[in-house]
């Protein structure tokens, strides 16, 4: 990983596949009343796992190997019903229920080197019965402008933390994530659709909010998994204008800003074992009201210009984003702010049947940070990739 500390080498082996079908029926979509409806089904395999090499960190000094195999299967209804309750005014809604089976079989995390000792073994099982769904209100306020208001619930399963363990209890399922989401926002075109403006806000209310953080099951036993918080909320707005001044030119900015905060989550701090009676008593920090791992302000803009040239199409184009600052919850410590700029020159024939573009991302070679974490003792940091060149060509046939 580029840093200092050598104290792992991680080597990551995974066999995907996924079969999925859907079956929609629609009514025709000409009347003032217009339906969907359907069924979905899926299937996932995963076949994989990882090996982790500690055999030059002093205090461990051996080779581990976490393999599993994740069965998904999926399967959902689904409900979508549109009524125009005026020429300008249209009210929507639909309903899904989604079943889902989650299993992870033979789960094995097992010291290899120097001696081999099965740490930890598990096969758990996790079902989800849920249902989301979304009420909005559509009004056409002028040809070219149109408001909008929504209502939606949405679910993001629940699953299985796989590292390396010996601990049985970081193999316990996270229950899934569910929401309330509220929406108000309008777009608008203008100028004979030469200027594009749309702006929204909204608010995010979760439920067993889903977070990377950690369990304690003895005084010296921390150990990292994904937890539920039971209540989160985000709220935040966004901006996005793109402008074509003269033909083939054309400006776009955008700008969001988002917070958010823990509204309810006790979670663990620290964990003492009474020598006498071999208890183990963990002590929790109320963490309300502490600010989300998010950037809170967002920034993106670009310029491209497709000039014709012998019947060809030459496009230069550069965009550029601010990602703001954002706590890492692993590191305990704020990742800064960053710039960053890219460009694009893309070539095409009258047919545009291929595409020739050279590119250069990270166009001023910035150093920017990703992430932020802790692993054993060492602290590390994703770095965005140093200034890139290169060519690509696409071909459509």
């Amino acid at each position: 990983d580029g840093t200092a500390s050598n104290e792992a080498g991680t080597f990551f082996f995974n066999d995907i596949d996924i079969d999925s079908a859907e079956i929609r029926l629609a009514s025709p979509q000409s009347g003032a009343t217009r339906w969907l409806l359907g069924t979905y089904y899926a299937a996932e395999s995963v076949d994989g796992g990882f090996y982790s090499d500690f055999s030059d960190y002093p205090s461990l000094g051996n080779i581990w190997k976490t393999s599993y195999q994740q069965r998904v299967h999926t399967l959902a209804g689904f409900v979508n019903l549109e009524q125009d309750l005026t020429p300008s005014l249209t009210l929507s809604g639909g309903v899904r229920f989604e079943h889902e089976i989650r299993r992870l079989n033979n789960f094995r995390s097992e010291i290899l080197w120097p001696t081999y000792t099965l740490r930890a073994s598990a096969d758990p099982r996790r079902e989800m019965n849920e249902w989301s769904g979304k009420v909005a209100l559509d009004w056409q306020v002028a040809q070219d402008a149109h408001a909008y208001a929504s209502i939606s619930r949405g679910v993001k399963s629940g699953g299985f933390t796989t590292y390396n363990s010996g601990i049985p209890q970081q193999l316990d399922p996270y229950d899934p994530e569910w929401l309330i989401a509220y929406e108000v926002g309008v777009k608008s075109e203008f100028l004979d659709n030469r200027l594009r403006v749309n702006a929204a806000g909204f608010y995010y209310d979760y439920h067993d909010y889903q977070l990377q953080g950690v369990i304690y099951t003895g005084a010296n036993t921390r150990v990292g998994r994904i937890v539920n918080v039971p209540r989160a909320n985000i709220w935040g707005g966004e901006l996005e204008i793109t402008a074509v001044p003269v033909d083939g030119l054309q400006i776009s900015q955008s700008v969001a800003y988002k917070i958010g905060h823990f509204d309810e989550f006790m979670a663990p701090s620290t964990a003492v074992t009474d020598p006498v009676t071999g208890e183990t008593t963990i002590t929790y920090v109320d963490r309300a009201g502490e600010r989300l791992p998010l950037p809170g302000l967002d920034y993106k803009g670009a310029i491209s210009w497709r000039l014709p040239i012998a019947n060809w199409a030459v496009t230069p184009e550069i965009n550029w984003n601010r990602r703001g600052d954002r706590y890492s919850t692993s590191d305990l410590s704020v990742i800064p702010a960053f710039w960053l700029a890219n460009a694009n020159l893309t070539i095409s024939p009258p047919d545009e049947r291929f595409q020739i573009a050279l590119y250069v991302h990270n166009l001023f070679d910035a150093y920017v940070q990703e992430t932020r974490n802790r692993f054993i003792s060492a602290r590390t940091v994703s770095t965005n990739p140093v200034r890139t060149v290169g060519i690509r060509l696409n071909y459509v046939y």
